[in-house]
């Protein structure tokens, strides 16, 4: 399994939708080129309790929506988000529905334990290329301090 993982490190909650559409956007085009339709996408986000990570996820989701909506990527682990694939702009309860479903409350166990049930119980069809949408280990272990943006492609 090829698993690319685009991840976020903590920004300032004024700047954070706009940094989040421009930081995915240039991820996205990095991600995306040469792997046809069809890649799961997989989706996790911070704390539903935190501004932040709807700040984020709506960031995210203005840049991975039109690609979702053309079949680039199939949402794998949100029926909500599923449901809600064809509409870009979101209102914050239909992010709360998503963020619900999604959420690791800012805790790398908990983060890795659902990513490790979701690509366990994937389907055959569902592994090779997959794209995970995540906060990183160290947001999620050490707080909102890093101001870095990182993207990792490796062999799962």
């Amino acid at each position: 399994i090829t698993a690319f993982l685009i991840v976020y490190f903590g920004i300032p909650a004024f700047v954070a939708t706009l940094a989040g559409w421009l930081i995915y956007r240039g991820l996205l085009l990095q991600a995306t080129m040469g792997t046809g339709t069809g890649n799961p996408l997989y989706l996790y986000a911070g704390a539903s309790s935190d501004n932040n990570a709807f700040l984020f996820f709506e960031g995210a989701w203005k840049v991975l929506q039109p690609k979702i909506a053309d079949g680039t990527f199939v949402i794998k682990n949100s029926s909500e988000a599923t449901a809600l694939q064809d509409k870009l702009e979101l209102t914050r309860d239909e992010m709360a529905k998503i963020i619900g479903q999604i959420t690791t409350n800012w805790d790398f166990n908990t983060a890795k334990g659902l990513a490790e049930s979701n690509l366990t119980t994937a389907t055959t069809a569902d592994k090779g290329n997959v794209f995970i949408l995540a906060p990183p280990q160290s947001m999620c272990s050490n707080g909102m301090s890093d101001r870095d943006y990182h993207f990792v492609s490796r062999r799962l």
